[in-house]
Protein backbone atom coordinates (compact mmCIF):
# COMPACT_ATOMS: atom_id res chain seq x y z
CA UNK A 1 0.00 0.00 0.00
CA UNK A 2 2.89 2.24 0.81
CA UNK A 3 4.70 1.55 -2.51
CA UNK A 4 1.38 2.67 -4.04
CA UNK A 5 1.09 5.66 -2.48
CA UNK A 6 4.58 6.61 -3.42
CA UNK A 7 3.97 5.48 -7.31
CA UNK A 8 0.56 8.18 -7.26
CA UNK A 9 2.20 10.79 -5.18
CA UNK A 10 5.61 10.34 -7.54
CA UNK A 11 3.44 10.45 -10.51
CA UNK A 12 1.22 13.22 -9.17
CA UNK A 13 4.64 15.89 -8.71
CA UNK A 14 5.55 14.94 -12.10
CA UNK A 15 2.36 15.53 -13.68
CA UNK A 16 2.53 18.89 -11.83
CA UNK A 17 6.18 19.75 -13.06
CA UNK A 18 5.14 18.98 -16.56
CA UNK A 19 2.28 21.15 -15.97
CA UNK A 20 3.55 24.24 -14.90
CA UNK A 21 6.56 23.71 -17.44
CA UNK A 22 4.66 23.29 -20.47
CA UNK A 23 2.60 26.59 -18.81
CA UNK A 24 5.38 28.63 -18.66
CA UNK A 25 7.09 27.63 -21.64
CA UNK A 26 4.10 27.82 -24.16
CA UNK A 27 2.17 30.21 -22.20
CA UNK A 28 3.45 32.82 -20.26
CA UNK A 29 7.35 32.94 -21.62
CA UNK A 30 6.35 33.85 -25.20
CA UNK A 31 4.38 36.99 -24.06
CA UNK A 32 6.68 38.03 -21.14
CA UNK A 33 8.01 40.85 -23.05
CA UNK A 34 10.62 43.21 -22.22
CA UNK A 35 11.64 46.47 -23.37
CA UNK A 36 15.63 46.72 -22.59
CA UNK A 37 17.81 49.40 -23.01
CA UNK A 38 21.27 49.02 -24.40
CA UNK A 39 23.93 51.31 -24.20
CA UNK A 40 26.56 52.06 -27.28
CA UNK A 41 29.32 54.29 -26.35
CA UNK A 42 31.58 55.35 -29.26
CA UNK A 43 34.27 57.68 -29.74
CA UNK A 44 34.96 59.84 -32.60
CA UNK A 45 38.73 59.99 -32.69
CA UNK A 46 41.37 57.72 -31.21
CA UNK A 47 42.35 58.83 -27.93
CA UNK A 48 46.40 59.99 -28.48
CA UNK A 49 47.36 60.27 -24.57
CA UNK A 50 48.70 57.36 -22.93
CA UNK A 51 46.42 58.39 -19.81
CA UNK A 52 43.75 58.09 -22.32
CA UNK A 53 44.55 55.08 -23.99
CA UNK A 54 45.02 52.81 -20.45
CA UNK A 55 41.48 54.54 -18.87
CA UNK A 56 40.34 52.61 -21.98
CA UNK A 57 41.46 49.40 -21.41
CA UNK A 58 39.23 49.22 -18.23
CA UNK A 59 35.62 47.97 -18.52
CA UNK A 60 33.02 50.35 -18.17
CA UNK A 61 30.05 49.81 -15.72
CA UNK A 62 27.17 52.30 -17.56
CA UNK A 63 25.64 52.30 -14.13
CA UNK A 64 28.08 54.41 -11.90
CA UNK A 65 29.12 57.59 -13.56
CA UNK A 66 32.75 57.33 -11.56
CA UNK A 67 33.31 54.33 -13.56
CA UNK A 68 33.17 56.17 -17.44
CA UNK A 69 36.06 56.28 -19.03
CA UNK A 70 37.46 60.14 -19.17
CA UNK A 71 35.59 62.45 -21.46
CA UNK A 72 32.12 60.24 -20.85
CA UNK A 73 31.72 62.07 -17.98
CA UNK A 74 30.44 65.38 -19.23
CA UNK A 75 26.38 65.99 -18.20
CA UNK A 76 25.87 66.47 -21.46
CA UNK A 77 27.09 63.42 -22.98
CA UNK A 78 26.26 60.95 -20.10
CA UNK A 79 22.34 62.42 -19.34
CA UNK A 80 21.48 62.85 -22.97
CA UNK A 81 22.04 60.16 -25.58
CA UNK A 82 23.76 61.00 -29.26
CA UNK A 83 21.19 58.70 -30.88
CA UNK A 84 17.88 56.76 -29.87
CA UNK A 85 17.43 53.69 -31.85
CA UNK A 86 13.94 51.16 -31.35
CA UNK A 87 15.12 48.02 -32.40
CA UNK A 88 12.62 45.32 -33.46
CA UNK A 89 12.57 41.93 -35.03
CA UNK A 90 11.25 38.41 -34.86
CA UNK A 91 7.53 39.20 -34.82
CA UNK A 92 6.52 36.15 -36.45
CA UNK A 93 3.01 37.74 -36.42
CA UNK A 94 0.12 35.78 -36.59
CA UNK A 95 -3.44 36.46 -35.48
CA UNK A 96 -3.73 34.49 -32.37
CA UNK A 97 -3.61 34.99 -29.04
CA UNK A 98 0.55 35.28 -29.05
CA UNK A 99 -0.69 37.68 -31.72
CA UNK A 100 -3.15 39.37 -30.16
CA UNK A 101 -0.80 40.40 -27.10
CA UNK A 102 2.34 41.12 -29.08
CA UNK A 103 -0.29 43.50 -31.51
CA UNK A 104 -0.72 45.62 -27.94
CA UNK A 105 2.89 45.30 -27.03
CA UNK A 106 4.11 46.79 -29.98
CA UNK A 107 1.60 49.88 -30.19
CA UNK A 108 2.61 50.55 -26.43
CA UNK A 109 6.02 51.43 -27.84
CA UNK A 110 4.80 54.62 -29.92
CA UNK A 111 5.32 57.21 -26.82
CA UNK A 112 8.87 56.08 -27.70
CA UNK A 113 9.32 58.46 -30.82
CA UNK A 114 13.04 57.53 -31.31
CA UNK A 115 15.33 59.28 -33.89
CA UNK A 116 15.19 55.76 -35.88
CA UNK A 117 13.37 52.26 -35.62
CA UNK A 118 15.30 49.22 -36.83
CA UNK A 119 13.07 46.34 -37.87
CA UNK A 120 15.36 43.12 -39.01
CA UNK A 121 13.62 40.45 -40.74
CA UNK A 122 10.95 37.44 -39.96
CA UNK A 123 7.93 39.75 -39.49
CA UNK A 124 5.36 37.20 -40.84
CA UNK A 125 5.00 33.64 -42.23
CA UNK A 126 1.63 34.33 -44.44
CA UNK A 127 0.56 36.77 -46.83
CA UNK A 128 -2.86 36.68 -45.00
CA UNK A 129 -1.14 38.77 -41.66
CA UNK A 130 0.34 41.42 -43.88
CA UNK A 131 -2.61 44.13 -43.29
CA UNK A 132 -2.71 42.76 -39.57
CA UNK A 133 1.24 44.21 -39.15
CA UNK A 134 0.52 47.67 -40.95
CA UNK A 135 -2.40 48.28 -38.34
CA UNK A 136 0.47 47.29 -35.40
CA UNK A 137 3.40 49.22 -36.57
CA UNK A 138 1.36 52.38 -38.09
CA UNK A 139 1.37 54.05 -34.71
CA UNK A 140 5.31 53.69 -34.28
CA UNK A 141 6.82 56.77 -35.45
CA UNK A 142 10.68 57.95 -35.57
CA UNK A 143 12.03 61.56 -35.83
CA UNK A 144 14.72 60.35 -38.71
CA UNK A 145 13.37 57.53 -40.59
CA UNK A 146 12.39 53.85 -40.18
CA UNK A 147 13.86 51.19 -41.92
CA UNK A 148 13.87 47.60 -42.04
CA UNK A 149 15.59 44.35 -44.02
CA UNK A 150 13.69 41.03 -44.40
CA UNK A 151 13.96 37.77 -43.19
CA UNK A 152 13.63 33.86 -44.68
CA UNK A 153 10.40 33.93 -43.30
CA UNK A 154 9.11 36.98 -44.83
CA UNK A 155 10.32 35.35 -48.42
CA UNK A 156 8.80 31.72 -47.41
CA UNK A 157 6.11 30.13 -45.97
CA UNK A 158 7.39 26.96 -45.17
CA UNK A 159 5.44 23.63 -44.82
CA UNK A 160 6.02 21.43 -41.43
CA UNK A 161 8.17 19.66 -43.16
CA UNK A 162 10.60 21.87 -44.64
CA UNK A 163 10.63 23.40 -40.87
CA UNK A 164 11.95 20.11 -39.18
CA UNK A 165 13.92 18.90 -42.65
CA UNK A 166 15.67 22.75 -42.12
CA UNK A 167 16.65 21.80 -38.66
CA UNK A 168 19.42 19.04 -40.00
CA UNK A 169 20.46 20.85 -43.31
CA UNK A 170 19.62 24.74 -44.56
CA UNK A 171 17.92 25.30 -47.60
CA UNK A 172 18.49 28.63 -49.12
CA UNK A 173 14.48 28.69 -50.88
CA UNK A 174 11.45 26.61 -50.07
CA UNK A 175 7.91 25.75 -52.25
CA UNK A 176 5.61 28.28 -51.18
CA UNK A 177 6.67 32.08 -51.51
CA UNK A 178 5.11 35.15 -50.12
CA UNK A 179 3.50 38.30 -51.52
CA UNK A 180 6.88 39.99 -50.95
CA UNK A 181 6.24 42.89 -53.22
CA UNK A 182 2.74 43.49 -51.45
CA UNK A 183 5.02 43.01 -48.27
CA UNK A 184 7.18 45.96 -49.21
CA UNK A 185 4.18 48.13 -50.32
CA UNK A 186 2.50 47.45 -46.67
CA UNK A 187 5.30 48.56 -45.50
CA UNK A 188 6.45 51.54 -47.19
CA UNK A 189 2.73 52.79 -47.09
CA UNK A 190 3.70 53.31 -42.93
CA UNK A 191 6.46 54.90 -43.61
CA UNK A 192 9.00 51.80 -43.19
CA UNK A 193 11.74 52.15 -45.94
CA UNK A 194 12.70 48.54 -46.81
CA UNK A 195 16.48 48.14 -47.85
CA UNK A 196 17.50 45.16 -50.02
CA UNK A 197 21.00 45.27 -49.91
CA UNK A 198 21.18 49.33 -50.51
CA UNK A 199 21.98 52.03 -47.93
CA UNK A 200 20.69 55.73 -46.81
CA UNK A 201 22.36 58.13 -45.53
CA UNK A 202 21.31 61.27 -42.68
CA UNK A 203 23.07 63.43 -40.79
CA UNK A 204 22.99 64.40 -37.14
CA UNK A 205 25.18 67.62 -36.36
CA UNK A 206 28.81 66.80 -38.14
CA UNK A 207 28.13 62.78 -37.69
CA UNK A 208 27.20 61.25 -41.43
CA UNK A 209 25.26 58.08 -40.17
CA UNK A 210 24.95 55.36 -42.82
CA UNK A 211 22.53 52.50 -42.60
CA UNK A 212 23.49 49.27 -44.94
CA UNK A 213 20.63 47.29 -44.92
CA UNK A 214 21.34 43.56 -46.65
CA UNK A 215 19.18 40.70 -47.48
CA UNK A 216 19.43 37.33 -45.45
CA UNK A 217 22.02 35.38 -45.94
CA UNK A 218 20.94 32.58 -44.74
CA UNK A 219 19.38 31.87 -47.79
CA UNK A 220 21.77 33.64 -50.09
CA UNK A 221 20.17 36.89 -50.80
CA UNK A 222 22.69 39.24 -49.62
CA UNK A 223 24.81 41.59 -51.35
CA UNK A 224 27.17 43.46 -49.74
CA UNK A 225 28.99 44.77 -53.11
CA UNK A 226 25.60 46.03 -54.13
CA UNK A 227 24.79 47.28 -51.02
CA UNK A 228 27.70 49.62 -51.23
CA UNK A 229 26.69 50.56 -54.66
CA UNK A 230 23.49 51.77 -53.93
CA UNK A 231 22.42 54.58 -51.86
CA UNK A 232 19.92 56.80 -51.13
CA UNK A 233 20.07 60.33 -49.51
CA UNK A 234 17.59 61.12 -46.49
CA UNK A 235 15.27 63.91 -47.70
CA UNK A 236 15.48 62.85 -51.68
CA UNK A 237 12.48 61.06 -53.25
CA UNK A 238 12.68 57.32 -51.48
CA UNK A 239 12.75 54.33 -53.89
CA UNK A 240 15.43 56.76 -56.33
CA UNK A 241 18.24 55.21 -56.71
CA UNK A 242 21.62 57.35 -56.56
CA UNK A 243 24.98 56.07 -58.03
CA UNK A 244 27.21 55.47 -55.57
CA UNK A 245 30.83 57.66 -55.58
CA UNK A 246 32.59 56.16 -52.62
CA UNK A 247 34.25 59.03 -51.72
CA UNK A 248 32.39 58.89 -48.31
CA UNK A 249 33.35 55.58 -47.31
CA UNK A 250 36.75 54.32 -47.66
CA UNK A 251 37.40 50.59 -47.23
CA UNK A 252 39.92 48.42 -45.50
CA UNK A 253 42.81 47.60 -47.41
CA UNK A 254 42.86 44.48 -48.71
CA UNK A 255 46.74 44.03 -48.10
CA UNK A 256 47.49 44.09 -44.50
CA UNK A 257 44.49 42.53 -43.07
CA UNK A 258 45.76 39.28 -41.40
CA UNK A 259 44.38 35.55 -41.02
CA UNK A 260 46.37 35.06 -38.06
CA UNK A 261 47.20 35.20 -35.04
CA UNK A 262 51.32 34.66 -35.69
CA UNK A 263 53.65 34.57 -38.27
CA UNK A 264 53.26 31.02 -39.02
CA UNK A 265 49.22 31.89 -40.27
CA UNK A 266 49.56 35.46 -40.65
CA UNK A 267 49.01 35.55 -44.66
CA UNK A 268 47.23 38.47 -46.34
CA UNK A 269 43.83 37.55 -47.18
CA UNK A 270 43.33 38.39 -51.50
CA UNK A 271 40.74 40.18 -53.08
CA UNK A 272 38.86 37.13 -53.73
CA UNK A 273 39.14 35.51 -49.78
CA UNK A 274 37.10 39.09 -48.93
CA UNK A 275 34.25 38.09 -50.62
CA UNK A 276 31.15 36.92 -49.08
CA UNK A 277 31.38 33.05 -48.75
CA UNK A 278 31.36 30.04 -46.76
CA UNK A 279 33.57 28.18 -45.22
CA UNK A 280 36.54 30.55 -43.99
CA UNK A 281 38.84 29.49 -41.35
CA UNK A 282 38.99 29.84 -37.80
CA UNK A 283 42.13 32.19 -37.97
CA UNK A 284 40.10 34.81 -39.61
CA UNK A 285 37.82 34.52 -37.55
CA UNK A 286 40.03 34.76 -34.23
CA UNK A 287 41.24 38.46 -35.91
CA UNK A 288 37.72 39.57 -36.86
CA UNK A 289 36.31 38.46 -33.67
CA UNK A 290 38.78 39.67 -31.17
CA UNK A 291 36.80 41.12 -28.15
CA UNK A 292 37.83 44.83 -27.17
CA UNK A 293 37.53 44.79 -22.91
CA UNK A 294 37.14 48.91 -23.19
CA UNK A 295 33.77 48.14 -24.31
CA UNK A 296 33.92 51.61 -26.45
CA UNK A 297 34.26 51.70 -29.97
CA UNK A 298 36.24 54.38 -31.84
CA UNK A 299 34.59 54.79 -35.53
CA UNK A 300 36.41 53.47 -38.29
CA UNK A 301 36.16 56.80 -39.87
CA UNK A 302 36.15 60.08 -38.33
CA UNK A 303 32.67 61.34 -38.17
CA UNK A 304 31.04 58.78 -39.81
CA UNK A 305 28.96 56.11 -38.16
CA UNK A 306 27.89 53.36 -40.42
CA UNK A 307 25.73 50.59 -38.91
CA UNK A 308 24.55 47.27 -40.78
CA UNK A 309 21.10 46.08 -40.40
CA UNK A 310 20.75 42.20 -41.88
CA UNK A 311 18.69 39.82 -40.46
CA UNK A 312 20.90 36.73 -39.90
CA UNK A 313 23.94 36.88 -37.60
CA UNK A 314 26.78 35.13 -40.01
CA UNK A 315 30.70 35.05 -39.16
CA UNK A 316 31.32 35.19 -42.82
CA UNK A 317 29.18 37.72 -43.56
CA UNK A 318 30.59 39.71 -40.80
CA UNK A 319 34.57 39.03 -42.27
CA UNK A 320 33.36 41.06 -45.01
CA UNK A 321 31.62 43.99 -43.73
CA UNK A 322 34.60 44.25 -41.23
CA UNK A 323 36.45 45.12 -44.73
CA UNK A 324 33.56 48.34 -44.98
CA UNK A 325 34.44 49.48 -41.90
CA UNK A 326 31.24 48.94 -40.39
CA UNK A 327 31.18 50.05 -37.05
CA UNK A 328 27.69 49.13 -35.18
CA UNK A 329 25.96 45.22 -36.38
CA UNK A 330 22.20 44.88 -35.75
CA UNK A 331 20.58 41.60 -36.21
CA UNK A 332 17.96 39.26 -35.17
CA UNK A 333 16.76 35.59 -36.52
CA UNK A 334 18.50 33.58 -33.24
CA UNK A 335 15.42 34.49 -31.46
CA UNK A 336 18.36 34.67 -28.02
CA UNK A 337 18.43 30.58 -28.18
CA UNK A 338 14.78 30.86 -27.56
CA UNK A 339 15.62 27.75 -24.97
CA UNK A 340 17.80 28.99 -22.08
CA UNK A 341 19.23 27.30 -19.34
CA UNK A 342 20.58 29.16 -15.80
CA UNK A 343 24.05 29.26 -15.82
CA UNK A 344 24.79 27.84 -19.10
CA UNK A 345 22.55 29.42 -21.55
CA UNK A 346 21.39 29.01 -25.05
CA UNK A 347 21.93 25.91 -26.86
CA UNK A 348 21.64 26.97 -29.85
CA UNK A 349 22.35 29.28 -32.65
CA UNK A 350 20.54 28.49 -35.58
CA UNK A 351 23.03 30.02 -37.89
CA UNK A 352 26.68 30.22 -38.87
CA UNK A 353 27.60 32.18 -35.24
CA UNK A 354 28.85 30.66 -32.03
CA UNK A 355 26.36 30.71 -29.63
CA UNK A 356 27.29 32.63 -27.18
CA UNK A 357 26.81 35.66 -29.22
CA UNK A 358 23.44 34.46 -30.07
CA UNK A 359 21.84 37.46 -28.31
CA UNK A 360 23.36 40.69 -26.63
CA UNK A 361 25.95 43.40 -27.06
CA UNK A 362 29.44 42.95 -27.79
CA UNK A 363 32.28 45.12 -28.61
CA UNK A 364 34.70 43.53 -31.19
CA UNK A 365 38.36 45.51 -32.00
CA UNK A 366 36.67 47.00 -34.62
CA UNK A 367 33.02 46.62 -34.24
CA UNK A 368 30.00 46.17 -32.18
CA UNK A 369 27.61 43.71 -32.40
CA UNK A 370 24.04 43.57 -31.22
CA UNK A 371 21.78 40.78 -31.45
CA UNK A 372 18.30 41.32 -30.38
CA UNK A 373 16.04 38.06 -29.12
CA UNK A 374 13.62 39.21 -30.65
CA UNK A 375 9.88 39.15 -30.18
CA UNK A 376 8.14 36.05 -31.63
CA UNK A 377 8.53 32.41 -32.32
CA UNK A 378 7.97 30.07 -35.47
CA UNK A 379 4.54 29.17 -35.19
CA UNK A 380 5.83 25.19 -35.58
CA UNK A 381 8.01 26.07 -32.45
CA UNK A 382 5.74 28.48 -30.05
CA UNK A 383 7.69 28.13 -27.16
CA UNK A 384 10.52 29.94 -25.08
CA UNK A 385 12.65 29.06 -21.93
CA UNK A 386 14.05 31.40 -19.82
CA UNK A 387 14.26 33.92 -22.85
CA UNK A 388 11.79 36.40 -23.08
CA UNK A 389 10.72 38.36 -26.05
CA UNK A 390 12.66 41.87 -26.36
CA UNK A 391 11.97 45.13 -28.08
CA UNK A 392 15.22 47.19 -27.51
CA UNK A 393 15.88 50.84 -27.04
CA UNK A 394 19.43 51.69 -28.09
CA UNK A 395 21.21 54.43 -26.33
CA UNK A 396 24.22 55.36 -28.64
CA UNK A 397 26.66 57.65 -26.85
CA UNK A 398 28.63 60.13 -28.83
CA UNK A 399 32.51 61.60 -27.35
Amino acid sequence: MALLITIILIFIGAAAVSAYLYWYAFRYEPVNFQLSEVEIYIRNKAEKTEKQGSILQNKMDCRNEEDYPAGFKSEKIIRKPFLEILHLSDFHLRKDWKGSRLFNFIRSLKSLNPDLIFITGDLVEKNENFSYLVEMLEVLEASAGKYAVLGVHDYFNKTPAEFFKNMLKRKKEYKRENDIAGLILKLNSTGIKVLRNEMIFHKFGDLKVVISGLEDSIIRKTDIEAAFARSYKSGDKRGKSIPYSGQDLEFYPVSGFKTGLNSDFATDLDANDLNFKYGRNKFVYREVFKTDPANIHTLNDENRLLICLTHTPDMDLFVDLVKKKTDIILCGHTHGGQVRLPLVGALLAGCNMKVRYCSGLFYFNKFILYTTRGLGEGRYSPFRFYCSPEASLIKIYMQ
